[in-house]
């Protein structure tokens, strides 16, 4: 199983063109491919139901950052081809798309989605992967089960040398004593097959009604 391969999803600030803003990434399971993973923004104007949600579907790649202090990624929009490069940065922000360039009050939603990805580790293929390999190998030890009070044929308490065990010896051996004789197998029954599959005797025969 790939604990990162596993969907990660948020929701966004509201902007003052859309009321609800989420992001949903998923990692790519292949760690040769070019792209890191998928990321889907959905958007809605409003929050009334029935509102149509506009999607954007980008494949994501990290880039090698020209800073120590900072981290690129190139998006590629899967409907139109456009490609945006994200930085992200102590120093700020920046993206190349329209609202981007525009310097549009509180950022894109590129930027914000990216991250929002960051911060739910979306990109830490190693660190989450060896977590989750820790937790694997601790070893757990089922706890015992409680020793059952009632006798599960008669619904007494259980005491003195009964107690800890699931039945009366009592009440076992009248349940034995009512089991039909388990058949021998002899030449005349070679499959050990009870009377009543062999025709002798019906099987309700011998039952007190």
């Amino acid at each position: 199983m790939c604990i990162t391969c596993l969907p990660l999803s948020g929701e966004l600030a509201p902007s003052k063109t859309y009321k609800a803003r989420r992001w949903t990434w998923v990692r790519n399971s292949d760690p040769a491919a070019l792209a890191d993973g998928t990321l889907t923004i959905t958007q809605r104007r409003s929050l009334k139901p029935g509102t149509k949600s506009e999607d954007d579907v980008y494949e994501v790649a990290e880039q090698q950052a020209p800073l120590a202090d900072c981290r690129v990624f190139f998006c590629v929009n899967l409907t139109s081809g456009e490609v945006y490069e994200v930085t992200l940065g102590d120093r700020g922000d920046l993206c190349t798309c329209d609202a981007g360039r525009a310097k549009v009050p509180g950022g894109c939603k590129h930027r914000h989605a990216l991250r929002a990805v960051i911060l739910a580790g979306g990109f830490e293929r190693e660190e989450v992967e060896a977590a989750f390999q820790r937790v694997l190998s601790v070893e757990t030890v089922p706890a015992p089960l409680a020793p059952a009070e009632e006798c599960l044929i008669c619904g007494e308490l259980l005491a003195g040398a009964d107690a800890g065990g699931e039945v009366h010896a009592d009440c076992e051996a009248a349940v034995t004593d009512l089991l039909p004789p388990i058949p021998e197998v002899t030449p005349d029954n070679p499959l050990g097959l009870p009377e009543c599959f062999r025709g002798l005797v019906g099987p309700w025969e011998g039952v007190p009604f």
